[in-house]
């Protein structure tokens, strides 16, 4: 799912099943929204450990405070209590360039 706030769009809710897991399926669907989306900045919260994951759809790590404020926000409501976060805000510019293709 991508939700397009008033000042930029969140990739959010990528899941795959655990029986399906392995199949290539969430790399496609990944796939198929940054080429969808090529034109705009997306902004996403990547589990711990999925980082690399999502580096290769060019996301990359960035700092909360880099995040649009709309975001920014559910980003705050997630570590709201203090306790370290295993999530890491990344960012994924826009590319002019047309589809791409993915591993």
């Amino acid at each position: 799912m991508c939700r397009r706030h008033p000042d930029g769009c969140e990739v959010d809710a990528v899941f795959t099943p655990v029986p399906f897991r392995g199949r290539g399926y969430a790399r496609r669907v990944v796939a198929g929204l940054v080429d969808a989306c090529h034109d705009e900045d997306l902004f996403m919260y990547a589990l711990a450990g999925l980082e690399p994951f999502y580096a290769g759809f060019g996301f990359v790590p960035i700092s909360e405070t880099d995040l649009p404020p709309t975001i920014r926000a559910r980003y705050d409501w997630t570590v709201g209590d203090g306790r370290p976060s295993r999530i890491t805000p990344m960012r994924r510019r826009a590319t002019v360039t047309g589809r791409i293709s993915y591993p």
